[in-house]
């Protein structure tokens, strides 16, 4: 993807910020309106190294660069606008069913069983930088702050925040003692397979592991999340 040498609000125009796990700004086009877009701006010592993790990382489950623009010592990168994050899905109403739960943990799973596969880490997922897009198709954000590990460490900051998401998905807060578990299992009962795969977290090494639990060997159909974005 070439880089562009201009400042990017000659063909963006800036509209307002969003919290998705941290402020982006979001965009519209100077030449349709309709067409919006997340704009991040990159600059300081660590700028290269966030360059190049975003051009190294590439899975349908990354929120994808679409524009790169070079201007004043800055970098920006344009990403398709999606507003709905998966803090949205844990404020709203209702509760996930189970195979809801299970096609949005098995593409985060999907995301870092491949960060697994390229010898990185992601460090930092939360339901905040998690988006989801009208198609029910999982993104990640914040792929720049991704780190290298070496072979001999376990990929358990990423397995453990995939519990967190999961417990704050199915009962829509954290335990105040930071306990990975559930306090109402009225919606979940304690043999289901949604309960399991949360106390798998507390053990697993890696996502290729969770990959493999029962509650995701069913048909895991992204098109059942599409709904929740109407009411996040």
């Amino acid at each position: 993807l070439a880089i562009r040498y201009e400042s990017p609000w000659k063909s963006l125009r800036s509209d307002y910020e969003l919290d998705l796990g941290g402020f982006v700004i979001i965009a519209s086009d100077r030449g349709n309106e309709r067409d919006s877009f997340i704009v991040k701006r990159f600059s300081g010592p660590d700028m290269a190294s966030k360059l190049r993790m975003l051009q190294r990382i590439r899975h349908v489950n990354f929120l994808s660069v679409l524009q790169r623009f070079s201007f004043e010592d800055s970098y920006y990168a344009v990403f398709d606008h999606m507003s709905i994050s998966l803090a949205h899905i844990v404020t709203s109403p209702p509760y996930l069913r189970i195979c809801e739960l299970a096609a949005i943990l098995f593409q985060i799973l999907e995301a870092v069983s491949y960060l697994e596969k390229q010898k990185l880490e992601h460090g930092s997922l939360n339901c905040s930088n998690i988006l989801l897009s009208p198609q029910g198709i999982i993104k990640i954000t914040y792929q720049e702050t991704c780190r290298d590990i070496t072979s001999s460490q376990p990929h358990l900051a990423d397995v453990k925040a995939i519990g967190y998401i999961a417990m704050e998905l199915m009962q829509k807060y954290y335990k105040e003692d930071g306990a990975i578990g559930l306090e109402d299992f009225s919606r979940y009962p304690s043999d289901s397979d949604a309960v399991d795969f949360l106390a798998a977290t507390t053990s697993a090494t890696s996502a290729g592991e969770l990959l493999r639990h029962r509650l995701l060997r069913n048909d895991v159909q992204k098109e059942q999340l599409k709904w929740l974005v109407g009411i996040a």
